[in-house]
């Protein structure tokens, strides 16, 4: 082969099956460096995900939007930033991994502090096709969950959307 030739397809794949194995390799041992309960809360937030993941993509709306909560009310109750920091932090970790949307990691959020019974509300929203171009994406539509004032999921760019519509669920 000529040294200034690229390598053909066979000889990439062995290096690119062993670059994939590295990649979850050092995933295993961050998991391992983590504490038992920082461990659960993984676990907890991947099947959350995946189970959020399915609901999106194989559920029509309508049918699980009931369990979603109350429609527009907000939450009131100011949750403690201790409680919700490991839960926020596992979601984004998780979903940083797994291909999740907005939606999804919201979702996944929802059900883990409604587990906890901590009251939660899930936004939705949009924003105008000219706003859209202002900030160059094509993303009209998005999702967020807030325990009060506190970010759960989907803060960034939340700003920028008009609530179309909320649920809360939880309220103590």
């Amino acid at each position: 082969m000529p040294p200034c030739s690229t390598p053909s397809r066979s000889t990439t794949a062995p290096i690119r099956r062993f670059s994939q194995s590295m990649h979850w390799l050092r995933l295993l041992n961050q998991v391992r460096a983590r504490t038992p309960s920082e461990r659960l809360l993984l676990g907890e937030a991947a099947v959350s995900l995946v189970a959020a993941w399915v609901v999106v993509r194989c559920v029509p709306f309508k049918w699980w939007s009931r369990w979603l909560g109350s429609r527009d009310v907000d939450s009131v109750f100011a949750a403690d930033g201790g409680e919700l920091a490991p839960i926020r932090s596992s979601i984004a970790a998780v979903a940083s991994q797994l291909p999740s949307t907005c939606l999804m990691d919201a979702l996944a959020g929802k059900w883990m502090l409604n587990r906890r019974d901590i009251p939660n509300t899930l936004y939705f929203g949009v924003r105008t096709a000219s706003a859209a171009e202002r900030a160059d994406t094509n993303m009209f539509a998005h999702a967020w969950l807030c325990a009060g004032t506190a970010f759960v999921a989907g803060e960034a760019g939340a700003a920028d959307f008009s609530v179309i519509v909320k649920f809360t669920s939880g309220q103590r």
